[in-house]
């Protein structure tokens, strides 16, 4: 819901009355109306998240999508964009393949073209960088070099909730244009205790998302050697590609079986082909449950035919 709150009232914010100008300098354009959206040119990552997808469809903006993590096609693209203003928009860890995205490189293109950037960074925040504060600490970009970065609280805070951030008139501007912020009911007291403690703890026992990052570099690079692709993934996320939906329906059954919950991603969630047990490792799991795992998997490859 944040995501799809945010994307179309950020275009709104470069027309508001309220502003002249935004912190990229950009001038008013006019006033707010049914044609909000006009003159918006939206770049947004091809493996972006569903809600950045749907976000993206209702600001009704002019839509060009680039190749997953293919940054020269997106320079090209945003090079040869005639709208007067554009917006840059990806998922700092894609959901589903576990990989991160290039984002210095998009940080110099939104500079370069004085365009919005946002980055998606559900998966990202509490898990990566020095102080597990995201893909951007990861890659040690400065906050500032980010317009709007949106993360969530059921992910790495197991709580309930989403935020963005961004400079303080834009937020001012989404708390009274963002209809999925202004029309939601506000999280519970108790909610926002647990989540605040939850940032505590990752901010005092750095421990936690280093052991679920060491375990998922052992599992990705076990499960490899036993003949599964992996996609590419960097992070906590390690899919595990079946191909074939209904084989790979097979697979999270017979792995519930043993006492292991995996659910698979297929079709329309992922490309038609390309199923995928979507692994998601925690400081919890310990070495003896992943080799468990690993003996499941390899057994099936082989019964399965996978």
């Amino acid at each position: 819901m944040a995501n799809v709150g945010v994307i179309p009232s950020a275009y709104e914010s470069r027309l508001s009355p309220v502003f002249g100008e935004t912190h990229l300098g950009h001038p008013r354009q006019g006033k707010l109306g049914e044609n909000d959206a006009v003159g918006w040119e939206v770049f947004s990552e091809e493996l972006n998240h569903a809600s950045v997808v749907d976000g993206v469809r209702l600001a009704k903006a002019k839509i060009s999508r680039f190749p997953h993590k293919n940054m020269k096609h997106l320079a090209e693209a945003i090079g040869e964009s005639k709208m007067p203003s554009k917006f840059i928009v990806s998922d700092g860890v894609f959901s589903m393949d576990g990989d991160i995205a290039p984002i210095p490189a998009m940080a110099d293109l939104a500079r370069e073209h004085n365009a919005m950037l946002m980055i998606d960074d559900a998966h990202g925040v509490g898990m990566l960088g020095a102080n597990g504060r995201g893909s951007l600490e990861h890659h040690g970009v400065a906050s500032t070099d980010v317009d709007l970065q949106m993360g969530t609280f059921t992910k790495a805070f197991g709580g309930v909730g989403g935020y963005v951030s961004g400079d303080q008139e834009v937020i001012d501007f989404l708390r009274i244009s963002a209809r999925t912020y202004i029309f939601s009911a506000p999280l519970p007291p108790a909610i926002a205790a647990g989540v605040t403690e939850a940032i505590d703890i990752a901010e005092r026992e750095p421990w936690r998302r280093e052991k679920a990052l060491e375990n998922a570099f052992y599992f990705r690079r076990e499960v490899e050697s036993r003949g599964y692709e992996t996609l590419g993934s960097e992070a906590h996320i390690v899919p595990t590609l079946i191909g074939d939906e209904l084989k790979a329906a097979e697979v999270t059954c017979l792995l519930r079986l043993r006492g292991i919950v995996a659910p698979h991603a297929r079709y329309p969630a992922v490309a038609l082909g390309q199923a995928r047990i979507r692994f998601v490792m925690t400081c919890q799991h310990e070495r003896e449950q992943i080799d468990f795992l690993l003996g499941c998997l390899a057994e099936m490859r082989e019964t399965l035919n996978l």
